[in-house]
């Protein structure tokens, strides 16, 4: 049970923009930046529901996510999401029932991790993936071969291979995300670590699909 946790106050307001013309593209860039929250929040529900639970991490997390995206909660998924959030933490505790609730919830917006889940949003898209003196982590099971195959090629090509996610990471490579064999937990987390990194710490961890790497592997 969380013994405190408050969401902050959701700003109804349009986002600050410094002048009219500005103000005009933004507008006009709203459904794309909202459809693009929609595949974030997927991706991270995907992420979240690996291992059965929602933990007081995660929950921080979503909370953080909630605030960020404040301006694009106005439609389903996302608007659903924050009104059953504010209803869970109003009172500042979360029972285990609440827990189930939302991670129903997450369960529902996001593909079971026996369907190949849908984390479209959370990948970078047509990376130029570059190998020389650069840190690789991989996760998942991959179609390239075992995970000592594919970092041997990394090695082959001027790059480095990492046991675990550190600030220094320049890539996560996500192999299939359909195997059942796999724990989706150790998955899940990496993932998830390798978001808050990049949302928190400022760094900029490429999250990239196998069938990326695998392209720059066989173009060079």
């Amino acid at each position: 049970m969380i013994k405190k946790i408050k969401l902050k106050e959701l700003p109804y307001n349009r986002t600050s923009v410094n002048n009219y013309e500005d103000e005009i593209i933004h507008r006009y860039n709203i459904p794309k930046l909202i459809k693009k929250s929609i595949q974030e929040l997927q991706g991270i529900s995907a992420a979240i529901i690996y291992d059965g639970k929602i933990d007081d991490a995660e929950i921080e997390l979503l909370k953080g996510w909630l605030y960020k995206n404040h301006e694009y909660l106005v439609e389903y998924p996302l608007l659903d999401l924050k009104n059953l959030f504010r209803v869970i933490v109003e009172d500042g505790f979360i029972t285990i029932d609440e827990r189930e609730k939302l991670l129903k919830f997450l369960s529902d917006i996001s593909a079971s991790p026996k369907s190949n889940p849908t984390v479209d949003g959370i990948f970078f898209e047509n990376p130029k993936i570059v190998f020389i003196k650069k840190n690789f982590l991989f996760t998942g099971d991959l179609v390239y071969g075992s995970r000592s195959k594919a970092q041997s090629k990394v090695i082959e090509l001027g790059g480095n291979c990492l046991n675990s996610l550190t600030m220094k990471t320049d890539y996560l490579i996500v192999g299939s995300l359909g195997s059942e064999d796999y724990k989706y937990s150790r998955f899940g987390t990496k993932i998830e670590k390798t978001i808050k990194y990049n949302r928190e710490k400022g760094t900029n961890i490429l999250i990239v699909k196998e069938q990326d790497f695998i392209s720059a592997v066989i173009n060079k």
